[in-house]
């Protein structure tokens, strides 16, 4: 359900993907994980991860300030997430608040968010702060991880990195 929802989301489908994540969220209490070390499919079912698709699926659906509400709710207790996740979801915030025209609380939000790139080493979080692009006021402030894609003009007569 919550890759429905996800899928959803991005096919700009309100009504159906809150109502994927809202039978998501009536499932998740009966979710049961056993104390273990062994790896588990599913460990990842919990609240706190449904409430950041929520978010995530939110923000997609052009409601920023809903999907900032849920992660403020939500940041403080990522304790027991790993790092590229609250790196992802971090970055999404940023995200949210310079839709919002909040552009020094998604600064922080980005900083934050490429900290946790560098520590988790994750692509997927230098991914979602790329698309915080269409802010340069808070793109150039980040000290984005990894690669940037070639560019497709030539500076100086040659197509370079940017670092």
């Amino acid at each position: 359900m919550q890759q429905e929802a996800r899928g959803l989301a991005l096919a700009q489908d309100e009504t159906a993907c809150l109502d994927r994540l809202e039978q998501a969220t009536l499932l998740i209490d009966r979710v049961v994980h056993p104390a273990t070390d062994e790896y588990r499919v599913g460990y990842w079912t919990d609240i706190e991860h449904l409430e950041a698709l929520r978010a995530s699926c939110l923000l997609d659906l052009g409601r920023p300030q809903e999907a900032i509400d849920i992660y403020h709710h939500l940041r403080p207790r990522w304790g027991h997430t790993c790092s590229w996740f609250q790196g992802v979801h971090t970055a999404k915030l940023a995200r949210a608040y310079a839709t919002n025209g909040d552009l020094d609380e998604a600064t922080t939000a980005g900083v934050d968010a490429a900290a946790l790139a560098r520590v988790s080493g994750s692509p997927h979080v230098v991914r979602e702060l790329r698309a915080l692009a269409p802010w340069p006021a808070v793109n150039m402030r980040i000290a984005h991880t990894g690669p940037e894609p070639a560019s497709t003009t030539p500076r100086d007569g040659h197509f370079r990195h940017h670092a």
